[in-house]
């Protein structure tokens, strides 16, 4: 709680890294009639923007068969991660941990926002 005892606060103090975790999926747009659209994905991409408070520090994937290719720019500020060429059409889907250092997270911080994109 604050100082005035009605506002509870959320510490991140002594938790170097959170994770985000992210599914990944490649499914129809009208799942009863799936064959009205729908391709391998090809090329995809999961393009990641994170504030100046997080940093990228890594990425695996939960099935050991499935090999994500994630790079991020020098501030770790930017990744880009490959999801398989192709992505399969109607693939229920993979999750992808991401794991962020919390170094530039501070007692002022009120938000993270982080931008996903997915890509073709």
């Amino acid at each position: 709680m604050d100082a005035d005892g009605t506002t509870a606060l959320f510490a991140l103090s002594g938790q170097p890294v959170i994770g985000l975790e992210l599914k990944v999926s490649n499914l129809p747009s009208d799942p009863a009639q799936p064959q009205a659209d729908g391709d391998d994905a090809h090329e995809a991409q999961l393009l990641v923007t994170l504030p100046a408070s997080l940093h990228y520090s890594g990425v695996r994937a939960l099935d050991p068969a499935e090999k994500p290719l994630c790079l991020s720019n020098g501030n770790a500020s930017h990744v880009e991660c490959e999801l398989g060429e192709p992505h399969e059409e109607r693939r229920p889907g993979h999750l992808l941990p991401h794991p962020y250092s919390t170094s530039g997270i501070t007692i002022e911080t009120a938000e993270l926002e982080v931008e996903l994109l997915l890509a073709t």
